[in-house]
């Protein structure tokens, strides 16, 4: 199972790149004395163009978790109805939740709301159940936001009480959340 985090809206949602990671060649990184990753083996740098830029690289190993917004590596017409979708990366901290918050807020200036989803995508034999909540931009929070990222299942044994009507006994079932944020 994958935790997907992402952004749903009636308005087209802005990417955000992760400015500290960048693509280098194989020619690049040996020059800067860097080790190669693993995956390059002796065949490999036979059979590849050495000047492709194909090693993510960055400056320290914390560089990989800032905030990205983009597309979905899943579908998520299972869980919305709205037509913009962007998924968000990100490891937390104060800075990035503050970051995200403020996306947020300036979406919100031409949105009514958006809808703010965490789901567990896995296989067909699990069934879900969705449990939405509204919230006002003014409640948004990092506090907030960290409990969104680490959203997981089995924390959610107050809404496991009551298994979707499709349960099974026996089955599992997971628990998506759908925070809906507006300005007021």
């Amino acid at each position: 199972m994958s935790l997907m985090i992402f952004l749903a809206s009636d308005f087209p949602l802005k990417d955000v790149e992760n400015q500290k990671l960048q693509f280098l060649s194989i020619r690049e990184v040996k020059a800067l004395g860097q080790l190669l990753p693993s995956y390059v083996s002796e065949d490999f740098l036979k059979n590849h163009n050495q000047d492709e830029k194909i090693i993510l690289t960055a400056q320290s190993e914390e560089d990989f978790g800032e905030l990205e917004i983009g597309m979905p590596y899943y579908l998520t017409e299972d869980y919305t109805k709205k037509p913009y979708t962007k998924e968000i990366r990100m490891v937390y901290t104060e800075e990035r939740a503050r970051q995200l918050i403020e996306y947020i807020k300036e979406h919100l200036q031409e949105a009514n709301y958006l809808e703010f989803w965490s789901v567990w995508i896995n296989s067909i034999e699990y069934a879900q159940k969705t449990h939405k909540q509204h919230l006002s931009i003014q409640n948004l929070d990092g506090f907030m936001i960290e409990e969104i990222l680490k959203h997981i299942p089995e924390d959610d044994k107050d809404l496991m009480k009551n298994p979707p009507k499709d349960h099974k006994a026996g089955n599992y079932y997971t628990i998506n959340k759908c925070w809906i944020i507006a300005n007021s």
